[in-house]
């Protein structure tokens, strides 16, 4: 039911009228303005039919030569009936579900502008005065593009027309009324040049998971040794993501039941790290370092119950393992039957300190037994 507010505007005031042996007023340039805004939006707007109003004036008064004389009006009626010019609404109808998945694709639609006596315009009538946009969960304002009577996103703005950005997306109208006649009709009514309309709002959720990030960026390469420089990996978080980089959380989770990822700490083959002297280059009888199991965290994470953030590490070498330098690979390996991407491996440069302290130690003695043997000849 259409709600109709009514006001009078006097234009050239009032002046005493004779009558007879009575005194009467009379307003000139009397006009009057009825309003209504529909409810619902206007996307189910009916036609309206004629409606009638009466009017009362209360309080009213005339000044004469400064007298004030109080004036008694009788109530009137006028009757309005609603025009097919004023815009008072936006409809649409958007097949759009409430729910969708990151990466779907917003479907066209018609729009249309819904006037007072309750008859639809089509909004290519209205040209760029009818604006219809898309407001993004983070408030990005996308003008949809009009195909003759269809609106949609412009492949030029979004890519592919995917909506891949989750939270709320709410579309949007606006109509600035621009057409001079009726301007000049709403120039009491200033508040109506400007129609706007929510027309949908729905959801996008992150989609299924397709690879697992690290919260922060890890590096490509470490170095590390078997006295003071044990650390491979520190604490990482890692986090599952769809295939446009949104946290798919739990829900994601929950699709990899059963599944784990694991850290993988094995040699290069066929990439030999050569030392000084070539002494310690790995080789067939050089053997890689152990992990610290005591001092590292385990090294395989379940993905179920994760809500969607894994941790892994810290991983350390366990301090004197290890025999000749060597190349090694830090990977993160998958065990599940859905695929995802995994962080790139990190190369581990190991050297066997260990070793060559106790090599140059040994060095340092022999030298010493020389000098020692030189200095028993010289007696």
């Amino acid at each position: 039911n259409p709600k109709f507010d009514a006001k009078v505007v006097v234009g050239g005031g009032a002046r005493p009228k004779r009558s007879g042996d009575r005194d009467e007023w009379e307003l000139r340039d009397v006009s009057f303005t009825a309003t209504h805004t529909l409810g619902d939006g206007g996307a189910a707007a009916t036609p309206a039919p004629p409606i009638e109003h009466t009017l009362f004036c209360e309080g009213a008064q005339a000044t004469l030569k400064s007298e004030h004389y109080k004036l008694k009006c009788a109530p009137f009626k006028l009757r309005t009936q609603p025009s097919n010019l004023f815009v008072v609404g936006i409809g649409a109808v958007i097949e759009q579900e409430q729910r969708l998945e990151a990466g779907s694709k917003l479907f066209e639609f018609k729009v249309w502008a819904v006037m007072e006596d309750g008859s639809k315009t089509p909004a290519a009538e209205f040209g760029t005065a009818l604006d219809v946009l898309l407001r993004t969960p983070k408030g990005r304002e996308i003008s949809l593009k009009r195909d003759k009577s269809l609106y949609g996103l412009d492949a030029n703005i979004v890519k592919d027309k995917q909506l891949v950005e989750v939270g709320e997306y709410v579309v949007e109208a606006r109509y600035t009324e621009a057409r001079p006649q009726v301007e000049k009709l709403l120039r009491a009514c200033r508040c109506e040049t400007l129609v706007q309309r929510t027309l949908k709002a729905f959801e996008v959720r992150a989609g299924p998971p397709a690879k697992l990030v690290a919260a922060h960026r890890l590096a490509e390469a470490v170095q590390v040794n078997n006295t003071d420089r044990l650390q491979v990996l520190g604490e990482l978080k890692l986090c599952l993501h769809d295939a446009y980089g949104n946290e798919t959380g739990a829900a994601g989770a929950a699709c990899l039941a059963g599944g784990a990822v694991a850290l993988v700490l094995e040699r290069v083959r066929g990439d030999e790290c050569e030392a000084d002297g070539g002494a310690f280059a790995s080789g067939g009888n050089s053997t890689a370092p152990s992990v610290d199991e005591q001092r590292s965290a385990p090294c395989r994470v379940a993905l179920s119950g994760s809500e969607g953030q894994l941790t892994l590490g810290p991983l350390l070498l366990k301090q004197g393992t290890g025999q000749g330098d060597c190349v090694m690979r830090l990977r993160f390996a998958l065990e599940s039957s859905t695929a995802l991407a995994m962080p790139a491996p990190i190369t581990v440069t190991f050297t066997d300190m260990h070793g060559r302290n106790a090599v140059q130690r040994q060095r340092q003695k022999e030298l010493e037994r020389q000098q020692q043997a030189q200095r028993d000849e010289a007696r």
